[in-house]
């Protein structure tokens, strides 16, 4: 029996506080593309 993932790739997901610091790595996200990946990081880590 085959195992499918239906959560789509996993992205990770970089952050920076101010406009010239370094990013830094805040955790991941499921997305079927880069689009849909930016929309749940957006939602996930800038609340």
């Amino acid at each position: 029996m085959e195992t499918k993932d239906n959560q789509g790739q996993l992205w990770e997901v970089f952050i920076r506080t101010k406009a010239g610091q370094p990013f830094k790595h805040a955790g991941s996200v499921h997305a079927y593309d880069k689009e849909m990946a930016i929309e749940n990081a957006r939602d996930i880590y800038t609340r």
